[in-house]
């Protein structure tokens, strides 16, 4: 059950675009959540997987393009310091 609160903190998904990973943000979705934070390394992936999401859910999905093997870490914490995180899933 997904929290009724009128903000609820944000999932953070690295990995988000495929397999299980998709799996698992689609679920979240279909379980009320309406807010997302996608992380991944391949931008077309990423926006496809963010227009579904709005499509079919009405979700607002922010994504950020990195790649965890040689990114930039600071810059990536930089861009999610300000957002209300509720968990974060590494399923990449």
């Amino acid at each position: 059950m997904v929290s009724r609160r009128k903000n609820p903190p944000i999932p953070v998904v690295t990995g988000g675009t495929d397999g299980i990973g998709k799996s698992y943000t689609i679920e979240l979705a279909k379980r009320g959540l309406r807010k997302f934070v996608l992380i991944g390394r391949n931008e077309a992936k990423l926006e496809d997987t963010k227009a579904y999401l709005e499509d079919e859910f009405g979700a607002h999905v922010q994504t950020y393009l990195f790649d965890f093997f040689d990114g930039d870490y600071a810059e990536l914490r930089k861009y999610i310091e300000d957002i209300d995180i509720g968990f974060v899933c590494r399923l990449s």
